[in-house]
């Protein structure tokens, strides 16, 4: 495989205008790329597959992280087959990613929906709190925001509904509900 070659190109102009990405993840991206190509890993592998693989992985460590379902989207993936060629790069190529932080994504999120200044700085108190008292560990950071930013905007009155806050972050509405149970039993929300 050309790894220089046009479409591969292409494809990280495409990702990074649509997710906007900075030239440091891009540079990382291409980097895991030159890794992987090297281990024998991009053989059998369609170029944007390849590319968003990376660019997941390079959003990660550079702290900038992008649900895998919009780069799945935007690649025109199947976000099953894009997670796990995650997967194998990391584990193949020994990446230890950083763990998602849950504010940040409740910062991206709360943008999504365009939740009110009062929604927002509520959802920032709870999310320390539940940060605290580690009640987010484990659990999937964009469920555990959008479940957050859900209660926040019923409480300030910030009409929203759970489907649209799912569909923004990339989770089903079962899962939102779900988590929206949990931190409603353990913080008395």
């Amino acid at each position: 495989m050309d790894l220089n070659s046009q479409q591969i190109h292409h494809d990280f102009h495409v990702l990074k205008n649509s997710l906007g990405l900075s030239e440091t993840v891009i540079d990382n991206a291409k980097y895991v790329i030159s890794n992987a190509s090297r281990e024998g890993l991009v053989r059998g592998r369609t170029h944007i597959t390849i590319v968003a693989a990376a660019v997941y992985i390079a959003c990660r460590e550079t702290e900038a992280p992008r649900p895998l379902h919009d780069i799945a989207t935007i690649a025109n993936v199947k976000r099953k087959i894009l997670a796990r060629y995650c997967r194998i790069l990391m584990n193949k190529l020994h990446v230890n990613l950083p763990a998602i932080d849950p504010s940040k994504c409740l910062i991206r999120l709360a943008d999504m929906i365009n939740a009110n200044e009062k929604a927002k700085h509520l959802a920032a108190l709870m999310m320390n709190e539940i940060i605290k008292r580690e009640l987010s560990a484990g659990k999937n950071p964009m469920a555990v925001a959008a479940s957050i930013l859900y209660i926040s905007c019923k409480k300030t009155g910030y009409h929203t509904s759970q489907h649209s806050i799912a569909k923004a972050a990339g989770i089903t509405d079962v899962t939102l509900r779900n988590r929206f149970k949990e931190l409603k039993k353990r913080m008395n929300y």
